[in-house]
């Protein structure tokens, strides 16, 4: 297991670099409180559990973390967190090409997308949207049988296979499903080079799709 106790860095983009180096991650979309994660509770329930997998040990923190920020040992406060299986993301990153691919295939779909970005669930980092969410958004705006098919094939991959339990706290982050990704609604193109040497941009056309709707719109 790879756990990130840092602020949001819970991108597909960054999962997907750690691919092939453990089976599971841990991580917060949204960015986590400064008293950090119950500690304490999680390793004594570790250490009475000691035939646990990863995929048990990250629920049992996912959900100790959830229950110490929910009027638990940490107070309340708005969190999310989530535990992945790194090992189900080659055929997770398959739908997520087909999905952009659809979104790219129609110029009259780039409005509709733009107005799914700014509707999706955001976190301290406005470019770091809920993918489940954008997913959402995206097939309340586009109807057309392909999108809406590549779309539920995406929303499968994740929900029922990459996202293995996630849990938030508190309001404002009720549409956070496990997993964040890019879509920047500012002018990103100095970021762009960089983001195609990212394992996720190689295998994707997500850097394609960002660029196509910049090019297009403008600040998206």
């Amino acid at each position: 297991i790879v756990a990130r106790s840092i602020v949001t860095y819970y991108l597909a983009e960054v999962a997907d670099e750690v691919t092939g180096s453990c089976n599971y991650q841990i991580a917060s979309e949204e960015t986590e409180p400064l008293d950090g994660w119950p500690y304490d509770g999680f390793f004594a329930k570790l250490a009475a559990n000691p035939e646990w997998n990863g995929a048990e040990a990250g629920k049992a923190l996912v959900e100790a973390y959830a229950d110490s920020y929910n009027g638990g040992t940490q107070g309340d406060n708005d969190t999310t967190q989530s535990v992945i299986d790194l090992g189900r993301f080659a055929e997770f990153k398959i739908a997520a090409d087909a999905f952009t691919q659809q979104l790219q295939s129609n110029p009259a779909y780039t409005e509709k997308v733009t107005e799914a970005i700014h509707a999706s669930q955001s976190y301290a980092e406005s470019d770091h949207k809920d993918m489940v969410d954008f997913i959402d958004q995206v097939t309340a705006r586009i109807t057309d049988q392909p999108v809406l098919d590549a779309a539920a094939a995406l929303k499968a991959a994740l929900s029922d296979k990459v996202v293995i339990a996630s849990a938030v706290t508190g309001s404002g982050l009720e549409n956070s499903r496990g997993l964040a990704v890019w879509l920047p609604t500012w002018g990103s193109q100095s970021l762009m080079q960089r983001y195609k040497e990212l394992n996720w941009a190689s295998a994707t056309q997500w850097d394609e799709f960002v660029t196509v709707l910049s090019s297009t719109s403008g600040d998206i």
